[in-house]
């Protein structure tokens, strides 16, 4: 069973909610994947793959033994608490991640709920997996609203402890004004980043207290305007 490098995502949050407990009996080839955080990022995974192996329609996924096959049928099953299986649909289609029942009598919870994000946006300025978190918790609670606290460069500007400089000293400016479109956030807090400075333990303890310290504030005069 060879590692393979993670693909990526390709709609797992679907596959999640119609899949099954078990393993097809009769899977075709296996491959170990990276260790997973989550059972949707071992899915996203699996279903990358089967989308470039021929034939492939059915998966079998765990992300505790960190497996993922293929198989052109799964008319029979092995039961296994460790494991799902599933029919491949939907191929390259990003779903939002909800795999929870809605509220007993429908409608929302009627509940006030905080996300907080802190760190650098970096290079890539990727951040989906908050976009997908969120849109789930809009759905499901009557008040779901995000914080956050970046940075005024895409990278870490301090040198490391080694010396070495860890990133480009890169303006967030664009990427800040994507992420503020697409998440609406109730609070957006940016630092300056002093790029001479030799980060230490110490230092970015205290830094990550006080960003902690400012959303917090940030929430509760949000929560008061309601």
């Amino acid at each position: 069973m060879a590692e393979q490098p993670a693909p990526a995502h390709h709609g797992g949050a679907r596959w999640i909610a119609t899949s099954s407990g078990g393993a097809c009996a009769f899977a075709g080839a296996s491959h170990r994947m990276p260790s997973p955080h989550s059972w949707l990022s071992a899915v996203d995974w699996c279903l990358a793959l089967a989308a470039r192996t021929p034939g492939c329609k059915y998966v079998s996924v765990s992300r505790f033994k960190r497996h993922c096959s293929c198989s052109g049928s799964c008319e029979a099953t092995t039961p296994n608490a460790t494991f799902r299986h599933g029919r491949v649909t939907g191929r390259g289609v990003r779903v939002d991640w909800d795999p929870l029942p809605p509220p007993p009598g429908g409608g929302k919870i009627p509940a006030r709920v905080a996300l907080q994000v802190s760190g650098h946006l970096r290079t890539s300025c990727a951040f989906g997996a908050v976009e997908r978190h969120l849109s789930a918790c809009r759905r499901r609670f009557r008040t779901c609203s995000v914080f956050v606290h970046t940075w005024s460069s895409l990278e870490p500007a301090t040198l490391h402890w080694s010396g070495a400089r860890r990133g480009a000293d890169r303006s967030s400016a664009a990427c800040v004004t994507r992420l503020r479109a697409a998440l609406e956030p109730a609070a957006l807090l940016i630092e300056e980043q002093n790029g001479t400075a030799v980060w230490r333990a110490a230092a970015g303890r205290a830094a990550a207290g006080s960003a902690v310290a400012a959303t917090v504030a940030a929430a509760r005069a949000a929560a008061a305007r309601e």
